[in-house]
């Protein structure tokens, strides 16, 4: 708890998208712009099981498209974990 007359600093994390994010990262603490990668997630798995009902060949075209997928934000100093986009 602060001390009367300390000053505490918040620092929000931005809301991450599909892009990269520029922030200050939790544990280094380096002002960056984040990495993302595109990884299959419960939105991916949701599509294959409906296209592998409707056309059952054809059920690997969610896990391959980036729309489908979530997008994980990594800090490239110290590769933390910032943040995930869920696609669903």
């Amino acid at each position: 708890m602060a001390q009367p007359g300390q000053t505490v600093v918040v620092v929000q994390q931005p809301g991450f998208g599909d892009n990269p994010a520029q922030t200050t990262c939790p544990n280094c603490q380096n002002n960056i712009i984040s990495v993302t990668e595109k990884q299959n997630g419960t939105l991916s798995y949701l599509m294959a099981v409906i296209v592998c009902l409707l056309c059952c060949p054809c059920f690997w075209i969610p896990l391959v498209v980036d729309t489908c997928k979530d997008t994980v934000h990594t800090c490239p100093s110290c590769k933390a974990h910032l943040g995930v986009k869920k696609a669903m």
